[in-house]
């Protein structure tokens, strides 16, 4: 398993945006010439999001593209700037992360802060089941805030 330890130092996270199966390989193998230190897979801009089968498909691909390379799973809401053309609920939301996580295809999984607490930790003991590192992000779009 992975394990991002940058301390002070930046780290760079490519993220793969395709809408296709084609356009997300191709992204991919372009993203992983670079060697960034993660590659972030924003499934919420993939067509086939709300299918886990199509996911996981895409997901073996990418892992095998990645040659090791850190995958963080990634979709974010439209109140997130996310692509979705309609919300997920929150059963498709379960579906779509216990097939990602059971799929062991990436080695985080981004969630936001926002969400209940009982979402939270659904998915944190999701990720604990199958050893997947949780990411909750908190995403603020009216300011940058200062070094701390």
């Amino acid at each position: 398993m992975a394990k991002l330890a940058f301390g002070k130092n930046p780290a760079v996270c490519a993220p793969i945006t395709g809408r296709v199966r084609d356009e997300i390989i191709q992204e991919c193998i372009s993203i992983v010439a670079k060697r960034p230190d993660v590659i972030e897979w924003r499934a919420d801009f993939f067509e086939g999001v709300r299918q886990p089968a199509q996911l996981i498909h895409v997901l073996t691909q990418l892992r095998e593209v990645a040659s090791g390379m850190p995958i963080i799973f990634t979709i974010r809401s439209i109140a997130e700037g996310g692509s979705l053309q309609q919300e997920l609920t929150p059963a498709e939301e379960l579906e779509i992360y216990t097939a990602v996580c059971a799929s062991r295809a990436v080695q985080f999984l981004d969630y936001e802060l926002a969400h209940s607490d009982e979402e939270i930790a659904q998915i944190r003991s999701l990720t604990q089941q199958y050893s997947v590192q949780l990411i909750l992000s908190c995403h603020n779009f009216h300011e940058t805030p200062g070094e701390s």
